[in-house]
């Protein structure tokens, strides 16, 4: 166990020694934190409000892994035709839970707010089955199509944002403590994303939802500022030396776990 607190205190340290890693880091799970309450807090009554039933929101929602999957396949292909520093920037402004995405959404519910009253509905049909995908009422279609193709879209951003990133962190961080990078990031979003949810949660029946989608957008913005503010830092430079130390070390901490595990077996 020693070993393994001796790794994750070395990652924590690096972390906050390097400004590049620091900022980008940081940045990058304040942005993933807004995820968080958009999946958590706002996109499922947002999906009932307008989808109306069950059976709507789970055809929606599968029709919308269709393009999710071709976008993060395309990302790794297209991510290549773009020089990192300048572009994850611009990415993580209008990826999915950007804040170009919060308020593009904010913009669709202000205009067109989900209808209360009973109206014509639509009902789509798969053809060959004759089989009812979704029933909804006949004025949220034009958003519901927004919906889907701002999805859609921002999907695309958002894995070359992310593909970007990872491409330049492997370059900053040290192999031995690249496990324990990878632990602390989704800590830190949590951390993040906690406080935002209990506050936005009180705000959504106070504000509504298209001023609190736009104060998403805000957080994600700054989250976005960090991430730019880290890419103009100088990066870290990972010498051959510094690795074999690094190796050198891992070793040594594999061999003081090993010891440790030994002893308890022989105790007990």
């Amino acid at each position: 166990m020693s070993g393994y607190t001796k790794i994750l205190k070395d990652g924590v340290g690096y972390l906050w020694s390097e400004p590049f890693v620091r900022y980008v880091v940081i940045g990058s799970m304040l942005v993933a934190s807004s995820i968080m309450v958009w999946g958590n807090l706002i996109l499922f009554p947002m999906y009932f409000l307008y989808l109306i039933t069950d059976v709507a929101v789970a055809s929606f929602r599968t029709l919308l892994f269709i393009p999710g999957i071709v976008s993060q396949e395309r990302s790794g292909v297209w991510s290549r035709r773009f020089e990192p520093k300048k572009w994850i920037p611009r990415f993580r402004l209008i990826q999915t839970c950007g804040l170009v995405f919060f308020w593009v959404f904010s913009i669709i519910m202000f205009l067109f707010p989900p209808t209360t009253n009973g109206g014509p509905m639509l009902s789509v049909v798969l053809p060959i089955a004759n089989v009812e995908l979704m029933q909804i009422p006949v004025a949220n279609l034009l958003p519901v199509v927004l919906i889907f193709f701002t999805f859609t879209l921002t999907g695309f951003f958002g894995g070359f944002a992310e593909i970007l990133t990872q491409r330049e962190l492997l370059d900053a961080i040290p192999n031995r403590i690249r496990n324990s990078m990878y632990s602390l990031s989704p800590t830190i979003a949590t951390i993040f994303a906690l406080p935002q949810i209990a506050l936005f949660g009180w705000l959504i029946p106070t504000i509504g939802f298209p001023l609190t989608l736009m104060l998403c957008g805000l957080i994600s913005l700054c989250g976005v500022s960090l991430v730019r503010k880290g890419l103009s830092q100088q990066k870290p430079v990972l010498e051959e030396d510094a690795w074999n130390k690094g190796q050198s070390q891992a070793d040594v901490i594999v061999e003081e776990f090993e010891e440790d595990l030994i002893r308890e077996v022989v105790e007990e």
